[in-house]
């Protein structure tokens, strides 16, 4: 399902952040304690290439699809976000292989229920795949398989489809 709302300030790690760092990284934005990729979703993310939304640290710029003359402009939790529309709005970042623990940061101001934020799927033998979406229900759900199939999920205790920014 296509994400309906805002996002702002997508990062990845390339392990797992402590509480007191997840502290940090939501009173300051971002932190580089091993920073994978970092996706601002403003108007500086576009560079005028068609599509193209930069990587703030250069490793994995993506490609929009979608209604992308519109998406880059609405009012984000810092400066400027990308807007969904939940119809086939997307951003494909590419294959960012992380073998081992990680950590995703973003802020999202969702106004619909059910769908997908930030992930990467691969079903092969031994493919490590990762989501993060709102479940039908308003909650955040994340869901990580180390073999591409059986995933384990945690989901958050606060509704997150009320048109607030949140970052849970």
């Amino acid at each position: 399902a296509y994400f309906s709302g805002s996002i702002d300030e997508v990062a990845i790690y390339n392990r797992a952040l402590g509480a007191g760092e997840i502290r940090q990284h939501y009173l300051d934005q971002v932190g580089n304690y091993g920073l994978v990729s970092l996706w601002h979703l403003d108007e500086a993310s576009v560079d005028g290439t068609a599509g193209e939304v930069l990587d703030a640290l250069g490793n994995n710029n993506g490609t929009a699809y979608g209604t992308t003359a519109t998406m880059a402009g609405a009012t984000g939790k810092f400066s400027t976000a990308f807007s969904f529309d939940g119809d086939g709005d997307y951003v494909d970042c590419g294959d960012i292989d992380i073998t081992a623990n990680l950590s995703v940061s973003v802020w999202v101001k969702s106004n619909g229920n059910l769908g997908y934020i930030v992930g990467k799927y691969d079903n092969g033998a031994n493919e490590r795949s990762y989501l993060l979406g709102i479940e039908g229900t308003g909650y955040l759900r994340f869901y990580v398989s180390s073999t591409g199939s059986s995933p384990s999920s945690v989901t958050g205790s606060v509704t997150v489809n009320d048109n607030a920014w949140r970052s849970e």
